[in-house]
């Protein structure tokens, strides 16, 4: 909050006016810019900023944060980069560069992170924290820019709030007095008048040394714990905690004379019903899927379906019918899907039939044959026509026109 960004800015105004300079932009980055976080990257990165900001100032804040004690040698690698460029005739005299940050640890910086980077920083302007003077002398300014009459407060008033701003902990000059007015903007708003006076002023600056002050720790609540019963005069043994069972029941359905000797385990159905169905040779033809589609427009799986299941999963066929159920509506969609599809493919070809038999692209018929020739979906399903591609009849695998395996 001392202005360094604004120097920076003056300083590419002041450089091209003077001639040193082409431009007077300035390209402003922070040290995170300038790493990838994998070694080997950070160079390259660093590299590609200089070269973005040559003829200009290039402006690194907060520039302390290249020296990483942990000794993450990426940060290591930007530095020795940016020492590299800085000597290299494509560079030199050809930009300026401004590290900025906090004057204690950019000297950490240039002591320990690379000798050579401490030679070739030429000048060291240090910006000192603002008196109250000065922030008093800034605070008018920008109250006279939010079109705020502050001739009724005396300077040295004023001067006397901002002392006590400048005493607060954790000082930050000008981000503090922008602060500091727009919170004197609000408490003449709150008193409808637009001339600033000694009470919003005051009231502003114990807003933000509020604002300022460290929280209060929070204390841990103290527990005033009876240990006495934890000592025993006689041996105890103690009793098993009580633990409440809700047991709930589930009859077998298919029970109805008691005697079954206990539950099975559940069998597991997932996929079976494509399975089946693949199996007994419904995604082989249009006709076959419409069977297919007809016959589980009951919602109940057909009995050579549940049979084959019975056969490779076991259990009883009622148990079957109930795995099966949850499946058909989902399966019922695919195979719509793909009847309705087939159809409009159809419908195309007839249409599309005259347009351009010397064209390059692979005709239906030409997919249709290189996908039977590369076989069925991974569960054995047929494919059909979908947008731009093929789609398997059990729905969950596609293959796009210009997928390498069709055009190869």
């Amino acid at each position: 909050g001392t202005g360094k960004t604004t120097v920076a800015r003056r300083m590419g105004m002041l450089f091209e006016a003077l001639g040193v300079l082409p431009s007077s932009e300035v390209v402003q980055v922070s040290a995170s810019d300038l790493v990838t976080g994998y070694v080997g990257q950070a160079a390259r990165k660093t590299r590609d900023v200089f070269e973005s900001a040559r003829g200009a100032v290039l402006f690194i804040d907060e520039a302390y944060r290249l020296y990483d004690p942990t000794g993450r040698s990426y940060f290591q690698e930007a530095v020795d980069e940016i020492v590299t460029i800085l000597t290299e005739e494509d560079f030199k005299n050809k930009m300026v560069v401004v590290f900025a940050g906090y004057a204690g640890e950019m000297q950490i910086l240039l002591d320990k992170v690379n000798p050579g980077l401490k030679s070739r920083v030429s000048e060291v302007v240090d910006f000192p924290n603002f008196d109250h003077v000065d922030a008093a002398e800034i605070a008018a300014g920008l109250l006279e820019g939010k079109r705020l009459d502050v001739s009724r407060v005396p300077r040295d008033l004023l001067a006397a709030e901002a002392r006590r701003l400048v005493a607060a902990p954790r000082w930050a000059n000008g981000r503090d007095v922008e602060a500091w007015c727009r919170r004197v903007a609000v408490e003449c708003a709150t008193r409808g008048d637009a001339a600033v006076s000694l009470d919003a002023i005051s009231a502003a600056a114990d807003f933000i040394i509020a604002q300022k002050a460290p929280a209060a720790a929070v204390q841990p609540p103290v527990v005033d714990l009876d240990l006495s019963s934890l000592f025993l005069a006689e041996d105890a043994v103690a009793a098993p905690p009580s633990v409440d069972v809700d047991v709930q029941t589930n009859a077998d359905q298919n029970d109805d004379d008691g005697d079954s000797g206990g539950a099975g385990p559940l069998e597991d159905y997932d996929g079976a019903l494509e399975e089946a169905a693949t199996a007994l040779g419904y995604g082989a033809s249009p006709e076959k899927r419409q069977a297919f589609a007809d016959a589980v427009a009951s919602g109940n799986a057909p009995d050579d379906v549940v049979a084959r299941v019975l056969k490779t999963r076991g259990g009883d066929p009622a148990a079957v019918a109930s795995g099966l159920a949850p499946q058909i509506s989902a399966f019922q969609k695919a195979l719509r899907v793909s009847i309705d599809v087939r159809k409009r493919a159809r419908d195309d070809d007839d249409d599309d039939s005259a347009a351009d038999p010397d064209s390059d692209e692979l005709t239906e018929d030409e997919v249709l044959s290189r996908l039977r020739d590369l076989g069925p979906c991974p569960m054995g399903f047929a494919w059909h026509r979908e947008g731009a591609g093929w789609r398997c009849g059990g729905g969950s695998h596609y293959v796009f026109d210009d997928d390498p395996i069709l055009q190869g």
